[in-house]
């Protein structure tokens, strides 16, 4: 009940695990029978907010003579508690996707670190991968003397790379 609460209330972008301090104040709520605000001072925020961790992208693409994408490897470290359920891996969900690259390899790994655990923050784990992604295109567009918009025109996808379907709307 408390998770679905949470989520009609919002959530601002952690609608992932319910935080230890809301199920406080409902129970406090629920004991009292009034409402429960809770107000942390800023120097505890840290020790009980969830967080996106720091995470190092490195992205190499490879194309062809036409600017077309034929390879990327995408590796990624990042952050995460000793206990941490923030999987590294989701990073590579979207990437590959976005362009239709065939020859993709993602790797990933955890720097475990006696610290609380990270989790969404407004963005699903697309939005860094997305973010270095884009980056290297540019990057890649700016190497080959191309317009940025429209290397990524000519590189848009029809088809999901890992299995196959056709994508119904891109609206790019």
């Amino acid at each position: 009940l408390l998770a679905g609460q949470a989520a009609r209330l919002g959530g601002f972008g952690q609608r992932g695990d319910v935080q230890r301090a809301s199920a406080i104040v409902a129970l406090v709520a629920r004991l009292t029978g009034r409402p429960v605000k809770l107000v942390m001072p800023r120097h505890q925020i840290f020790h009980n907010a969830r967080f996106r961790p720091h995470v190092r992208h490195s992205v190499r693409l490879g194309a062809d003579a036409d600017g077309r994408l034929v390879s990327a490897h995408y590796d990624s470290l990042q952050q995460n508690s000793r206990g941490g359920r923030y999987r590294a891996d989701w990073y590579h969900a979207g990437p590959s996707r976005v362009y239709g690259i065939t020859n993709y390899r993602g790797t990933s790994g955890d720097l475990r670190l006696d610290t609380q655990s990270p989790a969404q923050m407004r963005a699903p784990y697309e939005h860094p991968s997305s973010f270095a992604i884009e980056s290297a295109v540019d990057e890649l567009a700016y190497a080959l003397g191309r317009d940025p918009v429209a290397l990524r025109l000519a590189n848009e996808a029809g088809f999901d790379p890992q299995n196959g379907n056709r994508l119904t709307s891109r609206l790019l």
